[in-house]
């Protein structure tokens, strides 16, 4: 079976996602901006939020259901209040890749539908 070509939110989601959680790696350790930028206290999870909400409107965009949605929400908000902990937010962010989690919830519900 032939795969659908990804609409353009369902790219520009998966830019965001490998940009913010997966775009570096040292020593075979993947991580992006999201682990970087989060490196300072608060205010770097706090301006991550944005490209996580941004995938989050794309998936709306898409049109995935509520439950989805709320999934979504619980996932940034989860990676928000531990990431926010120094030193063991900057570890978790290393571990839980909110937004990678988020953009599999859109592309495994868009490719079912």
């Amino acid at each position: 079976m032939a795969q659908k070509a990804y609409p353009a939110e369902l790219k520009a989601a998966q830019y965001w996602a490998e940009l913010t959680d997966s775009r570096f790696s040292i020593l075979g350790i993947r991580f992006g901006l999201d682990s970087l930028v989060g490196l300072v206290p608060f205010l770097g999870d706090a301006i991550m939020l944005l490209p996580a909400l941004r995938i989050f409107w794309l998936g709306r965009q898409l049109g995935v259901p509520f439950s989805m949605q709320t999934r979504m929400l619980f996932n940034i908000l989860l990676d928000l209040l531990i990431g926010s902990v120094p030193v063991i937010g900057d570890l978790f962010d290393l571990l839980f890749k909110a937004n990678q989690a988020n953009f599999r919830l859109i592309e495994s519900w868009w490719q079912q539908q």
